[in-house]
């Protein structure tokens, strides 16, 4: 019997080994941000090419932590336009200039009956989450 418990335990212990490191993560929160753009992605990595973990829409609430622990042993650099955050089960990077302090004005919320007869399905979502990655905001200097 004591046999099968502690083969029990280990592989509670195996197939749950983030539950700690996640509770560590968890307390250095610093900031609840809100993402401006009517659509944004939550990064694998720092990086506009890198892996999509979720898509969020504008105004959703985003959990800022001080910064990002080393992943597999290697430590992330993210430069000075990168956030590490958390938005439901995932942890991952977004940009810094598409978050806000106070939640913004979204379209969606003005016009939402004009928003919604879009209906948008969740390829769509990320097209637009992806264009707004790659879109590149300010003046030209083209004269």
């Amino acid at each position: 019997m004591d046999g099968l418990m502690n083969k029990c335990l280990l592989l509670l212990f195996l197939l749950f080994p983030s539950t700690n490191s996640l509770a560590k993560v968890r307390d250095t929160i610093v900031n609840v941000l809100y993402l401006k753009n009517i659509f944004g992605h939550i990064h694998l990595h720092p990086a506009n090419n890198s892996e999509t973990l979720t898509t969020v829409a504008c105004g959703h609430p985003i959990k800022v932590f001080k910064k990002a622990p080393a992943i597999e042993g290697k430590k992330i650099f993210m430069g000075a336009d990168w956030n590490y955050v958390k938005v439901g089960i995932h942890l991952g990077f977004i940009k810094k200039d598409i978050l806000v302090t106070q939640r913004p004005k979204c379209f969606q919320d003005e016009y939402p009956k004009f928003f919604d007869s879009f209906d948008l399905n969740i390829s769509e979502l990320y097209y637009w989450g992806r264009l707004y990655d790659h879109y590149i905001r300010g003046r030209s200097r083209v004269k």
